[in-house]
């Protein structure tokens, strides 16, 4: 096992913060749960005949309802595209559910999951913060995407890049702006869209935080995978769409997100949301992190 598994010290944005974070590290561990998640980790057996996210959700006892699996293509590329309501969860639900219905599936994961290694046969890794390194950092994930697609596979999508940190009047998750990446490799791989949909929230205290640091709310995704033990996660899907004659990247994947997920409530990059009813006064900036 990694020594450093959890180190949510790489995500501080300045030196100074990264020592204070280390420093701390002992305190952060027990108050965000990475203490438990590193001592589940340990107790997962080795398995070659099971995969990794079946394994880890049975350590955490959640179980995954699956609905209209038939609407899988079972066979031919498939990019299947989902909302992305609770954080590492949402990945290992939809790995699981949809290995049931194609095993020859891979995920499109944030570069940071890479320190797991029994996560590399699994994810293809980018950047979806849009940082100085991103594109650098994302071009073999990519690349390697499209040629799973090319063969044929089945490749997981979260098009926002981000965990849903805002939320509409009812109090439901919005995802961030969806990247048009799922559009384009469609296009250029023939691949058909499974658009699912992925029911549940995490806390008030992981919104909350999203207003104050988005440090703060990544830091806290361990403790909000931990909340969610014991617990039913429902994934229902879609019927699945291609590319009509004409159509671009971007107005395929808007096409996409409509089915997923309401449209009046997705924001576009820059845009302000309304907040829900008795939440803190101001509105958060939707952005890429």
């Amino acid at each position: 096992m990694p020594a450093d598994l959890f180190d949510i010290s790489s995500l501080a944005s300045s030196a100074l913060s990264r020592a204070v974070v280390r420093t701390a590290r002992p305190l952060l561990d027990r108050l965000l749960g990475l203490a438990t998640l590193n001592d589940i980790y340990r107790t997962i057996p080795a398995a070659p005949d099971r995969m990794f996210p079946d394994l880890v959700l049975n350590a955490l006892r959640i179980q995954v309802s699956d609905h209209g699996t038939a609407a899988i293509p079972p066979a031919g590329p498939v990019i299947v595209t989902a909302n992305h309501p609770h954080g590492a969860l949402d990945g290992l639900a939809l790995a699981s559910v949809v290995r049931r219905v194609r095993p020859d599936v891979r995920l499109l994961a944030n570069h940071r999951l890479a320190c797991v290694p029994e996560l590399a046969k699994l994810c293809f890794f980018v950047d979806p913060f849009n940082g100085p390194a991103a594109a650098s950092r994302s071009r073999a994930g990519l690349r390697d995407a499209h040629l799973w697609l090319r063969r044929g596979g089945v490749l997981i999508v979260f098009p926002a890049g981000e965990v849903a940190w805002q939320r509409d009047g009812d109090d439901r998750p919005v995802d961030s702006h969806w990247h048009d990446t799922v559009g384009r490799l469609a296009l250029l791989t023939g691949a058909t869209i499974s658009p699912a949909i992925i029911a549940g929230a995490n806390s008030e205290a992981f919104y909350q935080s999203g207003r104050i640091s988005p440090w703060l709310r990544t830091a806290l995704l361990g403790h909000e995978l931990l909340r969610q033990r014991g617990s039913i996660v429902q994934v229902t899907f879609a019927p699945a769409i291609g590319a009509m004659e004409g159509e671009d990247a971007t107005r395929l994947t808007d096409r996409a997100r409509r089915t997923v997920v309401a449209p009046a409530r997705v924001a576009p990059p820059g845009v302000l949301l309304p907040q829900p009813a008795g939440s803190p006064t101001g509105a958060a900036r939707i952005a890429d992190e």
